[in-house]
This record gives structure tokens, sequence and C-alpha cells, in this order.
């Protein structure tokens, strides 16, 4: 436990980029995680410079009527990242990226007052917005036992689940096996074909044995984006490649981009993909713009 007379009493501000909320200790800006508006929390100093801190959360002396019990108590405070918003009911979380999304918008691209409206996808809340990742990167601490960083920190802590993973990857069975300390595992749930995992690069079977990669083959997977009554794209991207990790991202940046475009005539013209990535644009801009762009 954190030293009582070394934590900060705080009123918590508005949220923030990257799963904080603004709080003021003696005209000094700190960036709280694991708490949320107008919450008052006692909190714990974890970093320190010139023109900010950050801090956690480490008790709630009032708490916001959006707190719920964590999904993922292994990301709370001092622990891994990548749950930030895990003790925010889900319709406040929706409200908290529109806001963020907002303030964004105001300051860096000069749009005061856009509308920003973050849409649920289908399911979400049947699933507690929980098992959408179709990509988990894990790594090894020194007792084998696979697990991420802690928060802003080298050390690794183990994990027992990840409550994020499509159910394809929790049955893995990954949090029950060793692996060589610091090893780095990914695991991949593609939109075609049954999972890959890969150990530094290299599969391996589902069982943990080394995986047939004649010609590479094991190393890619194939994902499939459909637009209902539009068309059907297939790509072969590298596993350890940038695809879009949430399952059901892609169709819908597509659907978008494709949506923005269509009525334009565009035969012949050329398109740049300038998203990055393994191309996910780059199909459905071909075939707008035909075989002469």
């Amino acid at each position: 436990m954190p030293d009582p007379s070394a934590l900060l009493s705080l009123h918590i501000g508005p949220a923030a980029h990257g799963g904080h909320c603004v709080a003021r200790h003696e005209d000094r800006v700190v960036f709280v995680r694991h708490t949320l508006p107008g919450e008052r929390v006692l909190a714990a100093v974890t970093a320190r410079n010139r023109r900010y801190w950050r801090a956690d959360a480490v008790q709630v002396l009032h708490a916001s009527p959006d707190r719920v019990p964590s999904a993922w108590p292994a990301a709370g405070p001092g622990g891994v990242g990548g749950g930030e918003l895990a003790h925010v009911a889900l319709p406040a979380q929706r409200a908290w990226k529109a806001a963020v999304i907002g303030e964004q918008l105001a300051r860096i691209a000069r749009l005061p007052g856009a509308e920003v409206a973050v849409q649920a996808l289908p399911g979400e809340d049947e699933r507690g917005g929980l098992g959408y990742r179709t990509r988990i990167d894990l790594v090894a601490g020194v007792d084998g036992r696979p697990g991420m960083h802690r928060h802003r920190a080298a050390e690794v802590l183990a994990l027992d689940s990840m409550p994020l993973a499509v159910p394809q990857l929790a049955g893995l069975g990954l949090f029950e096996r060793r692996f060589a300390p610091g090893a780095r595992v990914r695991a991949v749930a593609p939109g075609d074909g049954p999972p890959v995992v890969l150990v530094d690069g290299v599969p391996v079977a589902a069982d943990g044995s080394a995986a047939d990669v004649r010609l590479g083959r094991s190393r890619y997977v194939r994902e499939v984006v459909g637009l209902p009554g539009v068309a059907e794209w297939r790509y072969r991207v590298s596993a350890e490649g940038f695809w879009q990790v949430h399952r059901g991202a892609a169709p819908v940046l597509v659907a978008a981009v494709v949506g923005a475009l269509t009525g334009l005539d565009l035969a012949g013209q050329v398109v740049v993909d300038l998203y990055s990535g393994v191309g996910l644009f780059s199909l459905p801009l071909a075939d707008l713009v035909g075989p002469s762009g």
C-alpha cells in the first residue's frame, strides 16, 4: 500500500486523452488514472516533471455514479496498461471518448463546438464492451509466465486472463503455458482461418510445439472485409503487421471511406492510402478508381 502521508487528496476534473482525468494540486496539473470526472480521491504520484505530475487514484473518497467494479482488476492502480476505462460504465465510456475527441478537435484542429457521437457496434453492450481484440501481445516474465508491462514501466506483471481478447484467443490456454523469460508472444484471431501464435516472431502450434512454417505460410493470416450489397475484399497480411485489433473496426472504417467517396467519378484517378498499416483501404480504393486508375 502507498504511504498515506504521500498521497494527494484531489478533486477530479474533466477527462483527458489516454485514460486520465485532470486535477490540480497547489496550482500544478495532475493527470490521474483510475478515476472519473467529479470524484474525490486519494492519489499516489507516479511521475513528476516541471509541467505536470502523473498519479493513480488508489482510494475513492467520493465515487461517481458512473463508476462500476473493474472489468479487469489487473489493469487497476499499479497494474498493466490497456484497461484505463475498465472501471467506467459503458455509456460513460462513450461519453468520455466523445468529450476527449471534441476537446482534441477544438484544441488541435481549431473546430470548437464540433459534435462528436460515439456509437456502439452491434453486440458491444451484450459483451460488456469486452472480448473484442483479435490481436494480443504478451511478454514472458522471469518465471516464464506470460503477462504485460506495468503501466509506463519495464517490469512484467503475470496475467491469468485477457478479458479484452476475442473468445478464439481466450480459449488458447496461453496463460497456462510457460515461455522463455523475455519471450514476445503474439496471438492473432484472423477473420478467415484458425488462430495463430507467434513466439519471438516464430509460429508455434496450438499445443506449443513448432508449427509448419514452410514458405513462411503460417506467418501470414487471411482477413475478410465485406460490405453487404457492395463488395467483399480479401487480404493476406503479416501476423505481426498492423491490422485493426477490434473485430468490427475494419468494415466500419471501410464503409466510412467508401460511403464518403460513393457518387464521385473516380475512374482513372490516382488515390493514395496514407493510413499506413497493411493497406486496409487499398483494395476498396482500387475498385473505385478501376483498372485505369
